[in-house]
């Protein structure tokens, strides 16, 4: 009696099967505004603190490894499925995912993104934008880029827009840097300090707020009272160049 040898597996193909599946991570820390939160929106600087005891974390595995039949899933703490059925809360997660991903050239890749974040949401302290960084570094990552600071700063700030409408471009800084910051038109610098022994205490009220609605009360302000937005923003201005020079004086 004859046999036919069984079929072997070409390892080259087992290799390059592998070779396909790619990981990416990201993470990035919360921030405080010490001043100008809203002042900032109309060009006036802001000064913000990084709060590194607090992170988000993102990792991007690609392809999805439960085989999801559209490619894409997203594991964060509001959900964890298809992300064809994602509910509309993640919606900035994902337009930010999809957004990066295009800029990296890794559209129509799918994945999973799992996300992780110790930042209390809707709290000032940058939540979204956190999450937004360490999605944008774990999607680079997974394409093997390596992006300098002002593309990543760029990323973040457009998936941050698609979360808040206009953005001041204070969030997608803050959440990078590694010291006290002051902001001016989406640009910051590092904040000179004394002694640098100041201690800065952070108190969660408990009252969840709305970043849009907040940004969009005062642009309504300012669309039916202008004369007035503007004088407090001048006034604004001079607390935050009063409050540098406090901080570089201890």
């Amino acid at each position: 009696m004859r046999t036919s040898p069984a079929p072997q597996r070409d390892p080259s193909r087992r290799a390059a099967s592998a070779a396909t599946v790619r990981e990416g991570v990201g993470s990035a820390h919360a921030k405080a505004i010490l001043l100008g939160e809203h002042s900032a929106v109309f060009g006036a600087p802001a000064i913000v603190l990084p709060v590194h005891e607090l992170t988000a974390r993102a990792r991007l595995t690609i392809p999805d490894p439960a085989g999801e039949p559209d490619g894409s899933r997203l594991r964060c703490a509001l959900y964890d499925g298809p992300v064809r059925s994602a509910p509309e809360g993640t919606a900035p997660v994902v337009l930010g995912w999809q957004y990066a991903a295009e800029r990296v050239g890794l559209q129509d890749a799918g994945g999973r993104l799992s996300i992780t974040s110790d930042i209390p949401i809707r709290r000032g302290l940058g939540s979204s934008a956190a999450v937004s960084a360490a999605l944008v570094d774990a999607v680079a990552d997974a394409a093997g880029r390596d992006l300098a600071l002002d593309d990543r700063m760029q990323l973040i700030a457009d998936a941050e827009a698609l979360a808040h409408g206009r953005a001041s471009g204070i969030d997608a800084a803050a959440v990078l840097a590694q010291a006290p910051i002051r902001v001016e038109r989406g640009t910051p610098t590092t904040l000179p300090l004394g002694s640098g022994q100041m201690h800065f205490v952070i108190a969660d009220t408990g009252v969840a707020g709305m970043t849009a609605t907040a940004v969009g009360g005062v642009q309504e302000l300012h669309r039916t009272r202008p004369a007035y937005v503007d004088t407090l923003v001048g006034r604004l201005a001079a607390l935050t160049d009063e409050a540098a020079a406090a901080l570089a004086a201890d």
